[in-house]
C-alpha cells in the first residue's frame, strides 16, 4: 500500500510509527526542503507550493503526486491543507485514493475559534468563556487571561 502524508514538517513520530508497519510505501509531501521529515531515508519526498499561497497550484500538485505514484491513502498532518482536501475527497476517490479526514463543515467550524465556541455553548460542552470583541471584555469585570 502507498501512503502519503502531506504538510509533514516536524511530525516525526508519525513517521516512526509508519515505518514499523509492514507492506507499506511511505510518501510525504512537504514545501521546506530543510524540514525534518526530509532527512528521513525510508521514505519518498515530494516538494509542493506552499498551500496559502495557491490552493489550485497545491491540490494539482498532490493529485499529480497522488496518481503518479499509485497513492491509496492521504493523511494530512497540518491544518493548512484540511479544508482543499475535504472539499476534494471525491475528486481523489475517483483516483483511487481514500483521504482519512474529518468532512468540511466539522474542519471549517474547528479552524474557527468562535465558531467552535459557539458549538461547544450550543451543545453543553465545558468550554472556558471567550471573547471575541474589546466591547464584550468591556462589560466583563472579573480577571481575564489573554
Amino acid at each position: 500500500m502507498n501512503i502519503l502524508f502531506t504538510n509533514s514538517g516536524r511530525r516525526t513520530y508519525i513517521l516512526d510509527y509508519a515505518l514499523r508497519i509492514s507492506n507499506i510505501n511511505i510518501h510525504v509531501s512537504e514545501t521546506d526542503k530543510y524540514a525534518p521529515v526530509t532527512f528521513y531515508k525510508n521514505v519518498k519526498k515530494h516538494f509542493t507550493t506552499k498551500v496559502n499561497n495557491n490552493y489550485k497550484k497545491y491540490l494539482s500538485q498532490i493529485l499529480k503526486i497522488v496518481i503518479k505514484e499509485k497513492i491509496q491513502k492521504l493523511i494530512p498532518l497540518s491544518d493548512h491543507d484540511l479544508l482543499i482536501l475535504s472539499k476534494n475527497k471525491e475528486l481523489f476517490l475517483k483516483k483511487g485514493c481514500e483521504i482519512i479526514i474529518s468532512n468540511f463543515e466539522d474542519i471549517e467550524r474547528c479552524i474557527n475559534k468562535k465558531s467552535m465556541y459557539n458549538h461547544c455553548i450550543k451543545h453543553k460542552i465545558k468550554t472556558p468563556k471567550s471573547f471575541f470583541s474589546k466591547k464584550e471584555i468591556l462589560k466583563f469585570s472579573k480577571n481575564l487571561i489573554k
